[in-house]
């Protein structure tokens, strides 16, 4: 389970929607969390020092709230382009989990959105838990659902260990999907009685791979669903969060290497734009396979 905990922060109101989650997490993991805010360099010293101590001043009282609710928190100011700060920091402390803000389709935060969002998601190694803001944000509710998609492929089922430390750590209920498809371009003079055949048994093996998969996870004491679904992988993956109400999704992606069926680059891209609920992104590379 997770032990030290990043939040990325740069002052701004809706970057720090991501607190409530990560204190959440936590207070459940009792880790310890480090508030950490990188900050530009500029070339004007009573500005840049302005700025630094503005910084200091609210990283304190975020600590401060933490240790309120029995959390114990640090704080780690840096002089340096954001993203990289971020990225030499979790790699270099120990950081097992990042909890950090993203815009999703709209919204404009000062630097953790656009590319310092993009550059930590593509190039971390350490498991990133993204919050989509909102100019009205819902509160945070205990994690009860948590929707983990699978392909078939190692790579997708590194999701699975996570999700099963997290579904015990909240007494949640894991929906396990996959989502199966049969091509539709190139095989326009296949009878449909071939066709027929091949949804049959893509269905067919669906079905047995995430029923093996529950029986995994129900054998080491986690409540679960299994799920297949036949259509566009993004698209699945969103509607069966939406409808089993879910608080969580996590997945697993390919970071800058490695392949799986479908859930790489564009499938995770689409469901972090687009789910109204956090996604714990593991990425991996094909040796961690």
């Amino acid at each position: 389970m997770y032990s030290r905990i990043m939040v990325p922060l740069d002052g701004s109101p809706l970057a720090g929607q991501a607190l409530p989650l990560a204190k959440m997490l936590a207070a459940r993991c009792r880790a310890k969390v480090v508030l950490f805010q990188a900050l530009a360099p500029i070339s004007d010293a009573r500005h840049a020092e302005a700025l630094r101590s503005q910084a200091h001043v609210y990283l304190e009282e975020v600590r401060k709230d933490f240790a309120a609710a029995g959390i114990e928190a640090e704080t780690e100011l840096r002089v340096g382009a954001p993203a990289t700060a971020i990225l030499e920091f979790a790699e270099s402390t120990g950081v097992d989990l990042m909890v950090m803000a993203t815009h999703g389709r709209s919204g404009a935060l000062r630097w953790i959105y656009g590319s310092v969002a993009d550059k930590v998601l593509h190039s971390t190694r350490v498991p990133v838990l993204l919050i989509r803001v909102s100019e009205q944000p819902r509160p945070v509710e205990p994690i009860t659902r948590i929707v983990v998609p699978l392909d078939g492929s190692a790579l997708a089922e590194k999701a699975l260990d996570p999700a099963r430390q997290l579904a015990a750590a909240f007494d949640a209920e894991v929906v396990l999907l996959v989502v199966w498809q049969i091509p539709a371009i190139g095989f326009e003079n296949v009878p449909i009685s071939v066709l027929d055949e091949w949804e049959e048994a893509a269905r067919a093996d669906a079905e047995r791979y995430v029923a093996d998969v529950k029986n995994r996870l129900q054998a080491q004491g986690i409540r679960v669903q299994a799920k297949t679904q036949c259509g566009g992988a993004a698209e699945s993956i969103l509607e069966t969060a939406e409808s089993a109400n879910a608080h969580l999704i996590v997945m697993s992606s390919h970071g800058r290497s490695g392949i799986s069926r479908w859930v790489l680059g564009s499938v995770a891209d689409r469901v972090l734009r687009s789910s109204a609920i956090p996604v714990l992104l593991i990425r991996l590379t094909q040796s961690a396979a």
